[in-house]
């Protein structure tokens, strides 16, 4: 793994698991669907913020994430869980206990790193749904 050069971090990246909101999914869950199955060394993501709003800790914040191909050395990845409805369709169906985490950590975040915008999988991968939402029209609004 590469290591990650504070300096140069300029944005937080929100995805989403991609699970429906029955499914129990955590770090734990992501980082085994990462090794085991995509063969990579550690779970992708910085952090994890279960449907109850709880954080979870993923990759170390000394190492780059991987999140996003060709954004990874300049980004701190996060991911929601949830982000598919019970069919299997792409919804935002986080709760208010995720938004007031991710807005937590993206205040405690920035005090650390130069971070100046927060951006959603989408705004840098064109092709993706995810994580369902305008992150930053989120941050512009009161939630």
């Amino acid at each position: 793994m590469r290591k990650l050069n504070k300096l140069n971090v300029y944005g937080l990246v929100v995805h989403c698991s991609a699970t429906k909101p029955s499914m129990k999914v955590n770090a734990k869950i992501i980082k085994r669907w990462h090794t085991e199955e995509r063969g990579w060394s550690d779970i992708g993501y910085h952090f994890v913020i279960n449907r109850d709003g709880s954080l979870e800790s993923g990759r170390s914040l000394q190492y780059q994430g991987a999140h996003v191909r060709g954004y990874n050395a300049q980004t701190i990845g996060v991911c929601l869980i949830g982000g598919l409805d019970e069919n299997g369709k792409p919804d935002a169906n986080y709760t208010l206990a995720q938004y007031e985490t991710l807005k937590k950590l993206y205040g405690d975040l920035r005090l650390r790193f130069p971070i100046q915008e927060i951006l959603g999988h989408r705004d840098l991968d064109k092709g993706k749904d995810c994580p369902c939402i305008d992150v930053r029209a989120l941050f512009l609004s009161s939630f």
